[in-house]
């Protein structure tokens, strides 16, 4: 849980996110996973490795490849839109195999946030979220959709993502992930 120090009265409050709050830090994390993915292509044209190479990589055989690590990112994004702002489902085909589709769904993705307004978010902490998974239904409130699957999903496939690249060869590091190369406020 992350803490906050209100300086007027001396208290430490816990500060949850939120599903106000968590429309920044995925369309933050979106930023940063599109200029990873940009530092993996500028490394493979620069080595001559071929793009499928790069978008295939796996750290394991039974591991999902770099594709499905950025369709999973912004499956994640939009299903929080989706559940919780009360959007009409977006489908994208996921048949994306090169660098430039890949860059134009998280584009799109970037798009569905660009008008979101708080007000779609509030009240929506407690309301009742049931996802249909392989595994069985996935039932929480909007505030456990988004602190209990929704970041926590979407930080482990870009984690995924920036991992592969890096297996790959590619020069990425901490910034790079944290804020898209550019220093994040505070740091």
């Amino acid at each position: 849980m992350y803490a906050g120090h209100d300086t007027q009265n001396g208290t430490t409050t816990p500060l949850t996110p939120t599903p106000t709050t968590g429309v920044p830090l995925l369309t933050q994390g979106l930023k940063s996973l599109k200029h990873i993915l940009q530092k993996g292509e500028a490394y493979a044209i620069e080595h001559s490795i071929p793009a499928e190479q790069i978008l295939q990589a796996r750290l394991a055989p039974d591991m999902h490849p770099l594709l499905f690590q950025i369709r999973s990112c912004s499956d994640t994004a939009k299903g929080v839109l989706v559940r919780l702002a009360g959007r009409e489902p977006v489908v994208m085909e996921d048949n994306e195999q090169t660098f430039a589709e890949l860059y134009a769904r998280i584009d799109k993705t970037l798009a569905l946030f660009d008008d979101v307004k708080p007000e779609e978010f509030e009240g929506k902490e407690g309301i009742e979220v049931v996802m249909k998974r392989r595994l069985g239904d996935f039932k929480t409130t909007g505030l456990g959709l988004l602190q209990q699957y929704a970041l926590p999903n979407f930080y482990f496939h870009e984690g995924m993502a920036y991992a592969l690249l890096r297996k790959e060869g590619v020069q990425i590091g901490k910034l790079d992930f944290l804020a898209g190369g550019s220093s994040p406020a505070g740091a």
